[in-house]
């Protein structure tokens, strides 16, 4: 499987340093929560259609029992949100309750998010120093 995985969406590392206004907190940062040691968050993505559309998440009810899970973005909260197929079509609206997804997931139950935040987060796709040297040197 993780193969299968780094092969459809390669791994891209890029520096992640906020904004003049809002620096990242020093101490602890989260995108996305989930308070739940039973779901696990399997990949989190910018939506194949692009970051207009927005974030893709995938969790996984790995607990012998169905759970109840919910999904946030902290600091933007969630405007809009779908359930997807796996291949980011949408199947209809998520449960939104006060910027939240709430769902509950069968026992190994996986499931598909596109979340749509409050906020567009900004990009920046240029890579660190040392890897542009690297890439000139080629």
């Amino acid at each position: 499987m993780r193969f299968s995985l780094e092969h459809q969406n390669p791994v891209v590392a890029t520096r992640v340093t906020g904004g003049a206004t809002a620096p990242m907190p020093i101490a602890r940062w989260s995108l996305l929560t989930l308070p739940s040691n039973d779901i696990l968050l399997w990949a989190l993505k910018v939506a194949d259609d692009g970051i207009n559309k927005g974030i893709v998440a995938r969790v996984w009810n790995l607990a012998d029992a169905s759970r109840t899970m919910t999904l946030s973005l902290p600091d933007n909260g969630i405007t809009q949100a779908y359930r997807t197929t796996h291949i980011e079509t949408d199947i209809g609206p998520a449960s939104l309750a006060g910027g939240t997804v709430q769902q509950s997931l069968a026992r190994q139950q996986m499931a598909t998010f596109r979340l749509v935040p409050g906020s567009t987060p900004v990009v920046d796709n240029t890579p660190p120093a040392a890897i542009q040297d690297l890439d000139d040197t080629q």
